[in-house]
């Protein structure tokens, strides 16, 4: 296997130090990181709005002889049935919906699918390496949506790690 890019590396150590059960991938693109979770998590479902990269992605997965229960979804959060168990880890990796605006809708949506102690895993680089200045409204975007989060920052790629308040996390 190639190496991951430093930002799907991080995405997956916060998945892996989180879970080993029911991962939710937002913007799962061509499905790199689902391939790196595959055999380490007990269900993988992803979802992406690009008919192509779900195609690549189902590509990918079904070549690899897992244990993994995985499905990829064409279509968005919002359209993304109701998963048959609470999800333990959503990730978003580059998904720029939650660093540039409120995302309400889809957080609203998220807390409904989390596990009690389920969070929301979110990684960014900027082209000129992670950009704290990102942080704080980040920060003040999620609490406004009942929210805390926790940063973390390896390298160029700045992550946090979100929960709905009042939930272990």
């Amino acid at each position: 296997m190639t190496a991951l890019p430093p930002r799907l590396e991080l995405a997956r150590d916060l998945v892996l130090e989180r879970t080993d059960g029911f991962v939710l991938e937002l913007g799962g693109g061509r499905g790199v990181l689902a391939a790196a979770l595959m055999g380490r998590v007990e269900e993988y479902l992803g979802v992406d709005r690009s008919a192509n990269a779900v195609d690549a992605s189902r590509e990918r997965l079904a070549v690899l002889d897992t244990a993994t229960r995985w499905t990829v979804h064409h279509g968005t959060l919002d359209t993304l049935p109701t998963p048959p168990a609470p999800v333990d880890v959503a990730v978003a990796v580059n998904v720029n919906l939650f660093w540039t605006g409120p995302a309400r809708p889809e957080l609203d949506r998220l807390s409904t699918l989390l596990s009690r102690s389920g969070c929301l895993v979110l990684v960014f680089d900027t082209p000129d390496g992670a950009d704290e200045r990102l942080l704080d409204p980040l920060a003040r975007s999620l609490g406004r949506s009942g929210w805390g989060c926790e940063a973390d920052r390896r390298g160029a790629s700045l992550a946090v790690v979100a929960s709905p308040e009042g939930r272990a996390g």
